[in-house]
């Protein structure tokens, strides 16, 4: 490959056959690809092949792709843009096309988020990509959520993204309780 540019084999999974295996991609196949992606040497253009397939199988592999960076990079200063990409890739296939992601491949990210057992990383990446495209019952949905932890921020987000006017008073107090939080520690100003 040339400095700079990417190789031919990064260039053929992003352009040619991942377009191709979003159209359709046999069950069997994303397995073996998933199952690939563990070698190094076809890691990265299998990942980025993967990032647009409407499959629970291929949804919950890219989640614990974004959960794996997340955890290497805390307390770092760096930032890897591929995951908001993902996820606006998703919203836009909604709002502009009317695609959303399947209600199977929505509900294995679901249950990735949900379950406590699971760390924060994978957790937060499952919930960001669930909630880059939305479904009927979903204010129903997050509103249920108990003990949110540490998705509580995201899923007053997605609430307050989804027009429930029932999360303007939690987020009134969130605001005044972060404005009150800095007045005691000045240095924070």
């Amino acid at each position: 490959p040339n400095d700079g540019l990417s190789s031919p084999r990064s260039a053929l999974a992003a352009d040619h056959i991942s377009w191709a295996f979003r159209e359709a991609l046999p069950s069997p196949a994303l397995r073996y690809f998933i199952d690939r992606a563990q070698r190094d040497d076809l890691h990265w253009p299998i990942t980025y092949m993967l990032r647009g397939i409407d499959h629970p199988d291929a949804v919950e592999f890219i989640s614990h792709e974004f959960a794996a960076n997340s955890r290497a990079s805390e307390g770092t200063d760096r930032f890897w843009p591929f995951p908001s990409t993902v996820r606006s890739d998703w919203e836009r296939k909604q709002t502009e096309r009317g695609k959303a992601m399947s209600l199977a491949s929505r509900q294995r990210l679901r249950e990735l988020w949900a379950s406590t057992e699971n760390d924060k990383h994978l957790r937060h990446q499952a919930f960001l990509l669930w909630a880059a495209t939305s479904a009927r019952d979903d204010v129903a949905l997050l509103r249920a959520v108990e003990d949110p932890g540490p998705l509580a921020d995201d899923i007053l987000r997605a609430r307050l993204k989804r027009g429930d006017s029932t999360a303007i008073p939690p987020l009134l107090n969130k605001i005044n309780a972060d404005a009150n939080e800095a007045l005691r520690q000045p240095e924070m100003l």
